[in-house]
């Protein structure tokens, strides 16, 4: 009488006759069990428990030992490694786990688990930690709860490593405080900048109505979220209130409500109007199925859906006349995605319904992407279109332990190991060639003081220490500079310094959480902010000097004018009912924009100044650019043919008396191997580059003859440059790896390792001393001739000042890419640039500026712009490129300065575009992205949040939004913590506070797969997650959520933008 096969359907009642439901039944089941006469051999065992569970490939998990309430006493997993569980006889709960860690690690760890319960059942201690197999262990993770006397709610939890028994007195501890009716009402954190220190009482305050809703909370600073629900119980307005009390929080008056955000609903309860707290509306639509066919922007932009009978959304129609069409299988999946300019992708599936192939494309003969997975359903391997391949190996915890890259059905070429500690922590990274990786960072823990150190191949270390609510608050570099934080009672970051004093940074927030000051040095920084939270007044003061930039709003959210004086201000102009701007205005010129129906650029046409036009191929990449003076006379003109994976490999340049041709190759790891051109009548090598395993160049050629010569230490730092025809030139660095001597000049830094000075090596005669804001940007130059002082638009240069009088900027809507300029008492000037948005030509100049393809100037001209390659600001004192967050060198092709992001784009700190600067870009020196300058981006570029080093110390973050629109929560992507042995997910509310964890876990007891663990904030298990197909019977990918007991919850799908 065992189960060997079961059905459930999403929605039986649309199995309306027998004719449908064959394809009805595929499309609608949500759960699925089949068992072979294979599997019937080895049978259930008295009790009806489950051998086993394959999947369509043949991948096995194997259940033994059963407990009497159905617990699996050893587990058997698809990859062999097992799991052996002890549960209590009472009760039936774990109380031990144990799992051999083999993969890489030079000897084998057990990884164990114990918890520990009071008498109601509550967990009330639970320890982490791995053993060798004389069971040595040095770490253990111990969390401990309290909870009332009648064991219904925790009171507090504890969490502390205990590193050689050692530790326990620096914990993050939280208290909690419940009513009568079990609601939390008082959350409290208590943070501790060290073990001895006096904790700060952290209070976050809860309230409900009276049908047990909560309708607000108030931070610890005292802001209040508050929710208002209609008689339906559906949510009707958010709003924010300043200086809240909770006595104070019923009847709000509207003039104290910051930030009103309100919905409406149909009678079916679908979420038909949303109005902003500015007061523009979006409205929706709904089928009688309740899927949404059409929304209306407050802009009056509006997209209509079409859906197939199972609910598939296959049509997606822009009124720009931009269409999308998209095809599934039976079971669900996306099969195809084809838009009306030419762009069709393919996908296909394994067994497992798992991604196998993606075609971009012709399905007959386009590019393939393939995917493999190993037995645990996890991706192994990604070979791109050219033979390219990457391959993945994993340890038992789901940590990737090695990354190799080669060609396909080569050997490998390359390779990256991670390794881990026994609580499954990071701490050695390796790269090199195949089997012969050397050392590139190691990483230590002292969970005594919750000190984090990170050491380069020369072991030069950087330290950070953290408080108890994982905060960093001193960092220690190499050199001995001591950088110190501060932070509200919201966790924001209120203050920076170094006890040398070259740093002192504060910052003001308003009661949203908006930063509203930025102080440091000269500069000044303040932000003023409508009702709606849009800014409409950023003031920067420079020593005495004050600009106030402010910011116009219309009635459908868009930006439509910048004015900081009469000589610098933007208007821009939009397609009627739609975002899409259709042009700009600026002193003296009006530029119409085209785009095509994709919101592509495809022309910029000067009302005095000529045009330029672009091209593109289907799937969005920049194939053309023409500029047009103001007879209508060529004046540069390029074309590209790009490779299947959308990379640059011929390239005609053609200007007003010469036509150049180019071609581009690459390697197996994606870098810039060659470039052959056609010079006139000249035809031959143009450069070639020779790179190590780490990417670093080893030799650069000129027309076919060997030019330079490049030498590095074990930190993959440069340290000389040898020519033919050149002098040799050294490069010297400090503990930190920043590039303190090159040649003849000399460079000092501060404590947040920002470059200050400039020297010439001769006398140490000073060249230039640099001054940065708060948020980061570079607002005073002092040179030998005199003081410049520079002011920003979110990021981008638009006024500088000095002796010789005011220069201005003025920016296309395509990233990084200037448009004019004009300086003091003339007229604004046209700025032509080429495909990458590098400087060519300012106003009428006949001679056109050409760059290599890392940067270096390849004429002699000189333009009138500090502006160049990719549009950076070019230092002429330095030769380098100031890149925002670090210096770039166009004669090496890298930055002077280690990734401030350390490995986040690979394991080498100072590469630049990942060797491949026609691909990637770089636009932040943070990390490189790949780039076509035909997007267009926001009007109002990102002014809502400007200030993403600020984010930083937060980690990536990710947006919750509701179907309207609005936000209603973050979750930030974490690595390994002190209390957190593997990457995790931290979920906020829109407030900002904490209100639970997700960790990303290998197949446990009865999982077969990779899942989802969900915690609350007190640490209690919520739930869990798996990610289910699209597979045999799934309509989607989609996701199923059980609750702490393992029932249902419900699903959730993965559809399709």
């Amino acid at each position: 009488g065992n189960r060997t096969e079961h059905v459930t359907l999403k929605t039986p009642e649309m199995l309306n006759c027998q004719q449908e439901f064959g394809r009805r039944t595929i499309a609608n089941r949500s759960d699925y069990i089949s068992l072979s006469s294979e599997d019937f051999s080895i049978g259930y065992d008295s009790r009806g428990n489950r051998p086993l569970v394959r999947d369509a490939i043949g991948n096995t998990t194997r259940f033994y030992d059963y407990t009497p309430f159905g617990r699996p006493g050893r587990v058997e997993l698809p990859d062999g490694s097992e799991i052996h569980s002890t549960y209590d006889e009472r009760s039936g709960l774990p109380v031990r786990t144990e799992k051999e860690l083999r993969q890489g690690r030079t000897k084998p760890l057990r990884w164990m688990q114990e918890w520990t319960y009071d008498q109601f059942g509550n967990a009330v201690r639970h320890t982490e930690w791995a053993e060798d197999l004389n069971g040595k262990c040095s770490s253990k993770q111990v969390s401990e709860w309290e909870y009332d006397p009648q064991g219904h709610h925790a009171v507090s939890r504890r969490r502390w490593i205990e590193q050689n028994g050692q530790g326990r007195a620096f914990v993050a501890e939280e208290h909690y405080e419940w009513d009568t009716l079990g609601r939390l009402i008082n959350t409290t954190t208590l943070r501790r900048d060290s073990a001895d220190a006096e904790p700060k009482a952290l209070t976050t305050r809860f309230g409900y109505d009276v049908l047990g809703r909560m309708i607000w909370s108030i931070d610890p600073e005292g802001t209040a979220s508050c929710w208002e629900f209609d008689l339906e119980g559906r949510l009707s307005e958010t709003f924010f209130v300043a200086d809240a009390k909770p006595s104070s929080l019923e009847n709000i008056p509207n003039v104290q409500r910051i930030e009103r955000k309100l919905w409406e609903y149909d009678a079916m309860g679908q979420n038909t109007r949303s109005i902003s707290s500015s007061g523009s509306v979006t409205e929706r639509e709904f089928d009688e199925r309740g899927l949404c066919t059409l929304v209306k922007e407050p802009s009056g932009h509006t997209i209509k859906f079409e859906y197939d009978r199972d609910g598939n959304q296959v049509r997606q129609l822009a009124p720009t006349g931009f269409e999308v069409r998209t095809c599934y299988d039976l079971a669900g999946r996306i099969l195809s995605q084809k838009d009306n300019l030419g762009l069709e992708t393919s996908l296909r599936y394994n067994a497992l319904g798992q991604l196998h192939e993606l075609i971009s494309g012709s399905p007959d003969n386009g590019a393939i992407t393939r995917y493999t997975y190993d037995t645990m359903g996890r991706l192994s391997g990604i070979i791109n279109p050219d033979g390219a391949c990457k391959r993945l190996t994993y340890d038992e915890r789901g940590n990737v332990i090695e990354r190799h890259r080669g060609r396909e059905n080569e050997s490998l070429l390359y390779s990256e190991e991670f390794r881990y500690d026994p609580l499954g922590r990071m701490t050695c990274v390796l790269s090199g060639k195949h089997q012969s990786t050397a050392h590139q960072f190691t990483i230590q823990y002292d969970d005594t003081l919750r000190k984090l150190t990170v050491y380069n191949a020369l072991n030069d270390g950087l330290q950070t220490y953290y408080d108890s609510t994982e905060n960093p608050i001193r960092k220690v570099d190499a050199e001995g500079r001591i950088l110190l934080f501060k932070y509200d009672e919201c966790g924001r970051l209120r203050s920076r310094w170094s006890e040398d004093r070259s740093v002192e940074s504060h910052y003001e927030y308003s009661p949203t959480g908006k930063l509203i000051s930025a102080r440091e040095g000269p500069a000044c920084f303040l932000w003023d902010y409508d009702v709606a939270g849009r800014v409409n007044r950023h003031k920067q003061t420079i020593e005495e000097r004050t600009i106030s930039f402010s910011y116009e709003w219309d009635n459908s959210d868009r930006l439509v004018r910048k004015e900081a004086n009469r000589d610098w201000w933007i208007q821009y102009h939009y397609v009627p009912g739609s975002a899409l701007i259709s042009g700009i205005s600026i002193p003296d010129a009006t530029i119409a924009i085209k785009m095509d129906s994709s919101g592509h650029v495809i022309e910029e046409s000067w009302d005095n100044a000529g045009r330029t036009c672009f091209e593109y191929q289907a799937d969005g990449s920049l194939t053309g650019i023409e500029s047009f003076d103001g007879a209508g006379e060529l004046l540069y003109r390029q074309h590209l043919v790009r490779d299947a994976c959308s990379r640059p490999v011929e390239e005609v340049r053609q200007s007003r008396d010469q036509v150049d041709l180019y071609r581009y190759s690459y390697d197996a790891f994606d870098r810039l191997e060659s470039v052959s051109c056609k010079l006139g009548e000249r035809t031959g090598e143009f450069r070639r580059y020779v790179y190590d395993e780490q990417g670093n160049r080893l030799q650069e050629y000129h027309h076919g003859s060997l030019c330079l010569s490049y030498r590095y230490d074990q930190a993959n730092r440069l340290i000389e440059v040898d020519g033919k025809q050149c002098k040799r030139e050294t490069h010297e660095y400090d503990r930190c790896g920043n590039l303190v001597r090159k040649g003849k000049y000399l460079f000092t830094y501060d404590a947040a390792q920002r470059m200050r000075q400039v020297f010439e090596n001769e006398g140490r005669t000073p060249l230039a001393e640099y001054h940065y804001a708060a948020t980061g940007e570079r607002v005073q130059i002092v040179r030998t001739n005199g003081t410049e002082r520079v002011f920003y638009d979110n990021f981008q240069e638009i006024l500088s000042e000095s002796s010789t009088g005011v220069k201005a900027m003025f920016w296309s809507s395509r990233v990084d890419t200037p448009l004019a300029a004009h300086a003091s008492g003339q007229h604004n000037q046209r700025v032509c640039t080429d495909w990458m948005g590098s400087v060519i030509s300012v106003g009428t100049a006949a001679e056109l500026m050409e760059y290599d393809p890392f940067g270096c100037p390849l004429s002699d001209t000189a333009s009138s712009l500090p502006f160049g390659y990719c549009g950076k600001r070019f230092d002429r004192e330095t030769g380098l490129y100031y890149n925002r967050a670090r210096f770039y060198d166009p004669s090496s092709g890298r930055f002077t300065q280690p990734d401030p992001k350390e490995i986040i784009d690979g394991t080498n700190p100072y590469l630049y575009g990942r060797c491949n600067p026609l691909t990637y870009l770089d636009p932040t020196g943070f990390t490189s992205v790949k780039g076509s300058q035909g997007s267009i981006q926001s009007a109002y570029n990102n002014l809502m949040s400007p200030y993403p080093e600020l984010e930083a110390l937060r980690g990536l973050k990710i947006e919750h939004f509701v179907v309207s629109g609005h936000r209603t929560g973050r979750t930030y992507m974490k690595g390994p913590g002190w209390f957190e042995s593997r990457p995790h997910f931290e979920h906020f509310d829109v407030s900002g506070h904490r209100t639970g964890n997700t960790y990303i876990k290998g197949p446990g007891w009865f999982e077969s797969h990779v899942h989802f663990d969900h915690y609350d904030q007190r640490g209690d298990r919520t739930g869990r997650t798996y990610l289910e197909g699209p597979g045999w019977f799934e309509s989607l990918p989609h996701l199923q959520h059980y609750d702490a007991s393992g029932h249902g919850t419900g699903r959730s799908y993965i559809k399709p933008d």
